[in-house]
């Protein structure tokens, strides 16, 4: 899920680019409420055990309109815990509104007329404010992976998006590509048909594999290094 690969990207040092390209979120594509998924580590393809995530989404009143709430929370003995709540509006996904508490970063940025203001602070440093004109058609980076489950999903269909993250005050490229069709056991034991999903969030690859039924993320493992790999199962 997107904000911990967010986080991760921050850790890593991704690089900064930036696409222009719209964006209409298909609300009607995605299940809300509450979702959660097993966080391990992956050595040398020994799998670890380190933490739990839960994502809720919900559609909530906003000034200009209809606003898409997203609470991501984790707890994680490698990164630490982390708590994250953006507002974005609904269809582009444009950010409005993020506080981030965690153990490698926190922030707080308010967007008004696509200029984002507020501060991020990496842990260990000092606090750096954030005043930043973003494109138009930027999204909140944090939402792609809700971009991309809400897209007209088929094999070849590729996402390109210019994505706003605060834990960098960057806007990167984000895209993803559909490669395949593949059955995958979730932690109850039932088999779901998904599309594998193949991402880099600004530099950081990962692979998403996405309900075809519920546009559920039912898995995704994320590139830290060779032989190094974060997973999350549904």
């Amino acid at each position: 899920m997107r904000p911990f690969a967010a986080m991760l990207g921050l850790f890593l040092g991704c690089p900064s680019l930036a696409a222009a390209q719209a964006y209409q979120f298909e609300s009607a594509k995605i299940r809300l409420g509450v979702d959660s998924m097993g966080i391990s580590l992956i050595r040398q393809g020994k799998a670890t055990a380190i933490g739990q995530l839960w994502d809720e989404m919900r559609v909530v009143p906003g000034a200009h309109g209809p606003t898409l709430q997203r609470v991501y929370r984790t707890t994680n003995e490698v990164f630490g815990a982390h708590l994250d709540t953006t507002f974005v509006s609904l269809p582009s996904l444009a950010p409005l509104q993020r506080r981030t508490r965690s153990a490698m970063y926190s922030d707080s940025v308010v967007v008004e007329g696509m200029v984002a203001a507020g501060w991020v602070q990496p842990a260990s440093k000092p606090r750096a404010a954030i005043a930043r004109t973003l494109p138009s058609g930027t999204i909140d980076g944090a939402l792609y992976d809700v971009a991309v489950r809400a897209a007209p999903l088929a094999l070849g269909y590729g996402l390109t998006l210019s994505g706003y993250t605060s834990a960098q005050d960057s806007v990167l490229t984000l895209s993803s590509t559909v490669d395949a069709s593949e059955v995958i056991r979730q932690r109850d034991g039932t088999e779901r048909s998904t599309w594998r999903v193949r991402m880099d969030f600004g530099g950081l690859a990962s692979t998403m594999w996405i309900d075809q039924e519920t546009r559920a993320l039912v898995k995704q493992i994320i590139e830290l290094g060779p032989g190094v790999q974060i997973l999350m199962l549904r």
